[in-house]
C-alpha cells in the first residue's frame, strides 16, 4: 500500500458558532478595557502675587502649585522682569496676562 504524501493547503475553517463565540469575547474585552481607560483634564486654580520679579520666579511659582515643568532660557528669563496678581486662575489665563505685551 502506497500513502501519498501530498497535502492540499486547505485553511481549517472553524465552524461558525465558534468564530461568533470569539467575536463576542473579543468585542467584550474590547469594550471593559477602553472603558477602564479615560483620560480627565481638570482645571488647576492658580494663585500668584508676584510684583516686579523676573520670568523665572513665576515660572517656578506655578511649577510648585502645578507640577508642570517650563523649558526656557535662563539668561532671557532672568533679565525679564513682570509682575503679576492672579486669584483662582487657570495657566492658560496666567501666561496671556504675563505675556499679552
Amino acid at each position: 500500500m502506497k500513502f501519498s504524501t501530498i497535502r492540499y493547503a486547505m485553511p481549517k475553517v472553524w465552524p461558525l458558532n465558534k468564530l461568533l463565540l470569539v467575536m463576542k469575547l473579543t468585542t467584550l474585552l474590547l469594550i471593559i478595557a477602553l472603558a477602564q481607560v479615560s483620560a480627565k483634564g481638570y482645571s488647576q486654580k492658580i494663585n500668584l502675587n508676584e510684583k516686579n520679579v523676573p520670568v523665572e520666579k513665576i515660572f517656578q511659582s506655578i511649577e510648585k502649585q502645578t507640577g508642570y515643568v517650563f523649558f526656557y532660557d535662563n539668561n532671557f528669563v532672568k533679565k525679564l522682569m513682570m509682575s503679576v496678581q492672579v486669584k483662582d486662575a487657570s495657566i492658560d489665563q496666567i501666561l496671556d496676562i504675563s505675556f499679552k505685551d
